[in-house]
This record gives structure tokens, sequence and C-alpha cells, in this order.
């Protein structure tokens, strides 16, 4: 943390400013009215004069130099997407925020980023404002009135600005020591080391540039990797490394297990190492069944064959919650649909319309909405023992949540646990209720297990929070906070995410919809490592290219929440390791949604069952031209996942294997045997390659090839080094190694008199290992390495100037 945070502590006092310039606006709707709260004037506000995205803006000067922290925008506006700027003079800035704006009255505050990466606080003069996007696409974009907060205290200011320079003037040194080495100039380099105090880079990484770039010792330069593995270097790479997703297939529906279904309920003991599994949907009709999976012994067993015929058991139900307290060893069923007066409309991917009914399962039909006319709707809320006297038994808590302060009857909701509080949470959820056009949709409720009480949460802003149904939802203990994400409200896919907070009964917008990779789709299901900050993702229903196309969904997400607001990874199969010249076929579950996933978080393991594979799965027909079978189709096999992420050995193996490559281009330059050389590549360096990365092994292959060529007295090619040369010779280019080629010698062409005598190495042979030495640091942290980027982008390309 910057020394100039901790004056964040003060209040953020109100920024006054001017606008200094802006893109054309529309009529008497001038620039200068955003700097007016006036929200009874419909012309005091800005327009702008075109409606083309992203070509309007407006530069702001504040009232002196501050650290900004809070943009306001107080009224309604037509701006529905913006990017804000900031910085010291009208040509440096830095992006501040990039957010999407709500269509009402109410207003809005955005906090402002005013720290850079390395965490130093950075001073403001000049706003830039970029309207992206407008709520309507005929309509100009219009700005109300914004207002700033921040920081202007002139003593705390200054003390921020004297350490901003600071940090800016040691970075242009470290950018300058950079470059001076990468250009062999390790004299001046080392002059400017001893006569100022900058801290270049950790002193191991130093010495790993000297093994490999100076002196050429592979062994030392594999010791020095050792121990920057052993100091913890690779954390950064290790982090953001994309994770491997491993599945592996633990059966399909058979007699001793449950049938394809959608819509089911699922939930884990993680103590006592079990699933259990009740109802769904079949493809004809709703189901009442009830299982348990034992993870150890890898065998299904049949509870009840019909709950329904059990005391206070549930009826035949799809599209229902079910959470597991593993204090109590009890079982929480909430929800339904039933099939009696329901019909498989909707099923997959046919028609939008009616894939905006359901998670994937019975669409709502007639006046019923899926009940029958002979069925009540009312909410019953159910628990199941599955330990003590009472083991094997349903109670049916309330015949109708609705008359203790519970939630109506939903389907498509999440429930969520707090074992710690002893409380159970419903999100969201669609009403069962035909006669609501549009549908409505439920809120949040929580059941105190211990006072057996219902409680409605009035959220002070639903519009930062819409409600929904068929969304994900996950529980951190540690935060006390629900991540809720994705769904659908009526026609409309959502892909924004928010969190509301369980102890302060407040809602926080972790990112709007369009501002994230993530995809928006319904039907998807999730869980949670709070341990590791992370969400897994997998599945589900999302728009197709046109209109009246969905598409299923194979894929599986990794969220990471460690930061704010969060990134979505991608992730990729993982591959096991060749053995014997032999490799795995990758298992992999088929594209779905209204499927179930639970995850123990003890073993780090997510386990998956059934759901509708839409039209990416074709079932063979019952009869001869009989096409039902394809509707009805349901899934029922039965996977577990983890994620194989990498470890200090996985990058200590890729560093050797790097430098092993290059160890062996210069042996086949000493002038020793095929034969040696080739021994060498069998033995040193066939035995670090991970043969599944498409990568090495095409790199692996490239050496092989580039022995033969040395083999046959061919000219070996250049190596890439890290400037541009130009096209042609009549083409202008600013290049540095043309500038020098043309004027001077280049400097890499002769040892600096620090080298080491009688090792000196040619241009070439230099730029090589200065390639090795750059990609070695790609393993590092930040922290502890030269900064990146070239002194070279510096450089106007138009003119001599920086």
């Amino acid at each position: 943390m910057s020394e100039g945070t901790r004056f964040y502590a003060q209040d953020a006092a109100p920024i006054r400013y001017q606008v200094v310039s802006s893109s054309p606006h529309s009529g008497p709707y001038e620039p200068d009215n955003i700097m007016y709260d006036e929200p009874d004037n419909t012309s005091s506000r800005w327009s702008s004069a075109h409606q083309v995205s992203g070509k309007q803006w407006l530069i702001l000067r504040l009232e002196s130099t501050v650290v900004l922290r809070k943009l306001k925008n107080k009224h309604p506006c037509s701006m529905k997407e913006l990017r804000v700027y900031g910085g010291l003079t009208q040509e440096h800035m830095t992006e501040l925020l990039h957010t999407n704006v709500k269509l009402d009255a109410s207003p809005e505050t955005f906090s402002l980023r005013h720290t850079n990466r390395s965490g130093h606080t950075f001073p403001c003069r000049f706003v830039k404002i970029v309207p992206l996007a407008a709520h309507g696409a005929s309509f100009n974009i219009s700005i109300w009135h914004i207002a700033f907060s921040g920081v202007k205290d002139e003593e705390a200011v200054a003390r921020i600005m004297k350490s901003y320079d600071e940090h800016r003037e040691e970075t242009v040194m470290r950018h300058i020591l950079r470059h001076l080495r990468q250009r062999r100039l390790l004299t001046p380099l080392q002059s400017i080391l001893d006569r100022t105090a900058i801290d270049f880079e950790h002193p191991v990484v130093t010495k790993l540039h000297a093994a490999v770039v100076v002196e050429g010792d592979w062994t030392q330069a594999e010791a020095v990797m050792k121990s920057l593995s052993l100091e913890n270097c690779f954390n950064d790479y290790l982090r953001l490394s994309p994770p491997r997703i491993l599945w592996s297939y633990l059966g399909g529906p058979c007699e001793s297990s449950p049938v394809g279904r959608a819509g089911h309920a699922m939930c884990i003991d993680s103590s006592k190492r079990t699933v259990y599994v009740h109802g769904g949907w079949d493809g004809t009709k709703c189901l009442d069944d009830f299982w348990s999976y034992d993870i150890d012994s890898e065998k299904w067993s049949n509870i009840s064959v019909s709950t329904s015929q059990d005391k206070n058991g549930p009826v035949a139900r799809s599209c229902h919650g079910m959470v597991f307290d593993s204090v109590n060893g009890t079982i929480y069923l909430l929800g339904r649909l039933d099939s009696e007066g329901a019909q498989s409309e909707l099923d997959s991917t046919s028609t939008s319309g009616q894939a905006g009914h359901t998670n994937g399962e019975p669409a709502p039909n007639g006046s019923s909405h899926g009940m029958s006319d002979t069925t009540s709707p009312c909410s019953e809320f159910y628990r199941y023992h599955t330990r003590g006297v009472d083991a094997g038994t349903w109670q049916l808590l309330t015949f109708d949540t609705t008359t203790l302060g519970g939630p109506p009857l939903i389907f498509d909701t999440q429930m969520l646990i707090d074992e710690q509080s002893q409380i159970v949470y419903v999100i969201g959820g669609r009403l069962v209720d035909a006669a609501d056009k549009p549908p409505r949709y439920s809120g949040i409720y929580s059941y105190d297990i211990r006072a057996s009480k219902w409680k409605a949460h009035d959220l002070a802003d639903n519009s930062r929070a819409p409600l929904r149904s068929g969304h994900c939802a996950a529980f951190d203990p540690w935060l006390r906070s629900i991540f809720v994400f994705g769904g659908q409200r009526e026609d409309k896919h959502l892909g924004d995410m928010f969190t509301y907070d369980i102890c302060t009964n407040t809602v926080s917008v972790m990112y709007t919809d369009g501002t994230q990779t993530h995809t928006k789709a319904f039907g998807r299901k999730s869980v949670i490592d709070f341990d590791l900050k992370e969400i897994y993702s997998f599945g589900g229903l999302q728009q197709g290219s046109t209109e009246d196309e969905m598409q299923v969904l194979e894929t599986c997400s990794i969220y990471r929440y460690d930061t704010r607001p969060g990134v979505w990874l991608p992730s990729t199969p993982y591959r096991p390791p060749v053995v014997d010249n032999r490799r795995r076929d990758v298992e992999e579950p088929a594209a779905r949604f209204a499927h179930e996933l639970v995850y123990d978080s003890g073993t780090k393991t997510a386990y998956l069952l059934g759901g509708n594979p839409g039209q990416s799965f074709v079932a063979p027909p019952r009869e001869p031209n009989d096409d039902s079978a394809q509707d009805s189709v349901r899934l029922g096999d039965f996977w577990n996942m983890r994620i194989v992420r990498l470890t200090k050995d996985d990058v200590l193996r890729q560093a050797t294997f790097h430098i092993r490559c290059q160890q062996f281009r210069e042996l086949c330059l000493t002038g020793q045997s095929s034969v040696k050389t080739l021994e060498f590549l069998q033995t040193n360096v066939s035995t670090v390659v991970n043969h599944e990365d498409p990568a090495e092994e095409k790199l692996f292959r490239s050496l092989l090839m580039h022995l033969l060529d040395i083999s046959d007295g061919q000219e070996e090619a250049p190596a890439a080094n890290d400037t541009v040369k130009p096209a042609s010779p009549e083409r202008w280019t600013s290049s540095l190694d043309d500038v020098i080629a043309r004027h001077h010698q280049d400097p890499r062409e002769t040892a600096d008199p620090l080298e080491p005598a009688g090792q000196a190495t040619s241009a070439h042979l230099f730029a090589q290992r200065n390639q090795l030495f750059e990609s070695l640091l790609k393993f590092l942290d930040e922290t502890v390495q030269q900064p990146g980027g070239s002194l070279l982008d510096l450089v106007d390309t138009s003119s001599s100037g920086l």
C-alpha cells in the first residue's frame, strides 16, 4: 500500500470542476449543464449531437490536483455504459472506471480507481468521460448531472504527489536499466546500480541472468530456478495459469442407479461422503424416487421408490431445491413443478419463447401453470433425517410457507445453507401462478432452523439485484456473502453478478451485464470453494446466433473473486501424461442444462448427475421413424470433477525444458558429433517435455530438424530478437537496430568488459540467450523481476518526442 492511501480515513470532500472541451452537443444541451444539479429543469443536461457509440466525450478540469474517490450520477440518464479516465494532463490519462448505468431516477455512486497495479496512489487534475452506449438505440446520449468527491487536502495531496513522483522516477530508471542490459551494455548498467539505491530486481534473478545470458552455465541456471522456487517466486504464475478440468465417469443409469432425469435436486453430506438425489423429470413425467450414493464404495442405494408413498414425504416434482445440514444430518426440500397438467413444451432449444419458462423441465401450461386443477398451489417445506432416532423419516415442516412469512410456491430457485448460523436461504425462483403475465419472481427468504421462523429480506435497492430464475447462487461463510449470477427474467438472459451481504442486508454489484466474458445463460449449475475463493460453473442454455435458436453449453468456467470485481477464467481438459508412449483418451460429459452439481470441499471434488442435453445429444429412436425419443431423452450419467492446477514442480519442469533446448542448440554449434547431440536430446531434453502440450511437442520436434539442418551444413536461421526489422529497404522505420546499423556499431556485437574473459559470444547467440532469459521471467512474480515493456514503445512514431 502506498503512503498516500493512509489519508483516506478522512471523509471525501466534494470536488468542483469545469468543462474544458467536448464532442459536439445537440441544440441547447451544452456540456456545462452537467455541473448544475437541477432535476426539475429538463434543459439542464448535456446531449450528444450524434448517436455513434464511443465517439462522444467530455474533458473536465478539476479545481485542483486531487485524489478522486467517487463519481455520482444523480438523475435519469439515457447513457447505458461509460468509461471514465483521469490523469494529471489531458494527454496522459488512465482508465478509472468502466461500468453500466441504470435507467431510473435513483442516484448512483461509483468508486473510481485511484491506485496503480503496484498499489501506488495517483492524483488527478483532468477527467475524461466517454459514453459508450445508450439505453435506446434511436436516442442521443444524455447526461444530467455528475459530481465528484475525493481527497483535496493540500498537505495530503502534496505527500501523495511526492510519493507518486518518486515511484515514477524509480520506474523510469528501472526501464533504462532493463534497456541497457538487453543491449549488452553491462558496464553502464553496473555503474548506475553502484551510484543509486534502486531495487532493480531480486538478487537471485540477477544470478539467473548471469548464468543464462553472460556465462551460458546451464547447470547453474537450473539450480537458480530451483532457488527461486524455494523463494516462492512462482506464485503469480501458478495463480493465473488456466486451470485444467479432470472429469471421471462414474457410471450411467441402470436398475441399481437413478434413471435419466433433469430438473432434479441433489445435495451432499461431505462428512459421510454421501450424495443424495430426489425427483426430477424423465422426459414424460415427474419423479419422486430418492437415492443416495456412497462415494467410497461407489454404489447407489434406493432410499425410496416413491416418497409420495412415504409418511409425510414429498410428491413427485422437478425444478425444486435441496440442501444438506451437516450439523444435524438433515435435508431441507422446497419448491416444485409437478407433471399434472403440464406438457414438455419447451424442452431445450426449439424456440426462444418457450425456453424462457423453466430450467428445462416441464413448462407451465394452461390455467394451472404446471399444477393440476385439483392441486393446491401450496409451498410445502420438508425435512429429511439421515441420523439419529428419526433417521430415514420425512417431516412436513410447513404445508404452506407463505402462511409463516416464507416464499410462495416457486421453481427454478436456489437453496443455500449457513451451517454456522443454522439458517437456510432461498434465492429467487419463478412463482407458480399462471395468472401472472408477465411472470413474477421471488426474492430472498431465510429460514431460521433453531427458531423455526421464516423471514423475507427486503433489499434497499432491488434495481441492483433484479429478481430472476434459473440462476446460480453460492455462499461464502467467511465473507458472509451470497453470490448470485446469470439466469433469466422473462425473455431476457442475465449476465451480471451481485453479492448479498447477510449481515448488513445490502447488495453489491460485482459486475454488470456485458462487462465480463462469462456467457449469459440459465440452467447452469455452480458450486463454490470458499477456501480458494473460486466458483465453478458448468453447462447451461444460452441464446444462439438467432432469436429463435438456443444453444446448450458444455463448458466449465471458473470465477476467482479474491480481488474485485473478480475474473472468469477459461478452463481446458486435463490430459494425463503419456505412459509407455500411449495416450489416454480424455473423457468429458456432454453439453447439458437442468443438471445438478454438488461439491465436496474436503476432497475438492464436484459431482455431476443427469440433465437435459437438448439438441446436442442424439438418442436412438424407440421405434423406426419415431422421433419422440429425441424429445424425451434425459441424461443419467454420473461424473466427478477435479481441478488440476500447476505446481512448482510443473513450473520447474517447463523452465528446465526451455533451458535444455538452448543448451542443445549451442551443443549443435560446438562441433560435437551428431550422435552425442542426439543422445543429449533423447536423455536430457525428452525427459522434461510434456508431449501432451502441443507447443512443447512442436518445439521439441523442431530441435531434431535443427540438428538435421546443422548436420547437412545448412546455415542456422537467425533467432527472433526484441526488435522489428523493416519489411523492405524502402519502407521507413524508426527501429533502433536500423539506426545503429546505419550510424554506429551495435553494442551487442561486442563483448562488454564485465563479461568473463574467453567467453564472449556472438550477437546472434547473445540474442538467443537473452530471449531465453525473457521467457524464464514469465514464470516469476512481477515484484521480483525487471519491469515489463520496452523503452522503444515510448517513442512516438510521428515525432521525435515521447
